[in-house]
């Protein structure tokens, strides 16, 4: 972490509780959520510490100090949010797949997992795999 610089603190109060991330300034950054009870409908907004999500009768706007889309071609996709604008929240769980790790065989440097049916048409490029007791 030598080469990163601390740009906020982020404070997560959803499906767990007090999850802060320390994010670095001008990178590409990717925000994992670990909790139960996710949805493809939910959504996350960026919002000041100062501020509180029953602000403005629970719509706080959110602050403009980062980058949507992020990198663009030629800078094309790389925006600014919208005042109000929530960012997508992408969820992936065996539940919501009917896809189960069948078995794991853990080797000296590597693991292989098995599952019960294709995960490619679930995970994207640079997307990980979690695995939780």
């Amino acid at each position: 972490h030598s080469n990163f610089i601390s740009a906020a603190k982020i404070l997560f109060r959803g499906p767990q509780h007090g999850e802060e991330l320390e994010l670095p300034l001008n990178f590409v950054v990717r925000i994992d959520l670990d909790g139960w009870g996710f949805t493809d409908t939910d959504s996350v907004r960026l919002i000041s510490l100062t501020q509180t999500c029953a602000e403005n009768a629970n719509n706080p706007q959110s602050i403009r100090t980062y980058r949507l889309g992020c990198p663009g071609i030629n800078g094309t996709t790389c925006r600014v949010p919208e005042v109000m604008e929530d960012i997508r929240v992408r969820v992936v769980s065996s539940e919501m797949t009917g896809i189960y790790i069948k078995s794991i065989d853990i080797g000296e440097n590597h693991s292989v997992l098995t599952f019960t049916g294709d995960v490619t048409k679930e995970v994207e490029d640079g997307e990980a795999i979690t695995v939780a007791e």
